[in-house]
This record gives structure tokens, sequence and C-alpha cells, in this order.
């Protein structure tokens, strides 16, 4: 499966994804060039800054990727 497929499958169950999770889930290792290819494509995907605490305490945002939702069931060329 590309990782376009991964990307667009996992999404279309309603969850956000993050590079962290990209990384260690499916193995992705640039999950923006991924979702930049996405919305090339025409899918609707947004960007929410997430407040998280990095490792030294810090208070950091990172990036959750969803598809919005009226993209949901939209399948496209992709044929999941």
């Amino acid at each position: 499966m590309s990782q376009k497929k991964a990307v667009l499958s996992y999404l279309t169950t309603g969850a956000g994804i993050t590079s962290q999770y990209a990384f260690s889930h499916m193995g992705i290792t640039r999950i923006s060039a991924v979702i930049f290819n996405l919305i090339n494509d025409g899918y609707n995907i947004e960007r929410v800054d997430v407040p998280v605490n990095n490792r030294h305490g810090r208070s950091v945002k990172i990036g959750r990727w969803f598809l919005r939702e009226g993209d949901r069931a939209i399948q496209k060329e992709l044929d999941l």
C-alpha cells in the first residue's frame, strides 16, 4: 500500500495524524509531504496545532492533520 493510501485510509476513520504517529506506526518520515500530495489531489485536509510538553517540560505545539468532515467518505481514485 502506498503512503498516500495508508494515510488517507487512516484519516477517513476520523482520527487525526501527527508526524510521530506516522513515523512510529506507518514508517512515514515526511508526513507533511504526503499530506501536501493529498491536498494537491483535492482532499480537504486541515492542520490543527496541538500544545504538548516536550521532553524538557517546555510547552510546544505540534501539528495534527484531519480530513475535513465532508471528505471522510471520499475515496477518489485511490480505491480504498
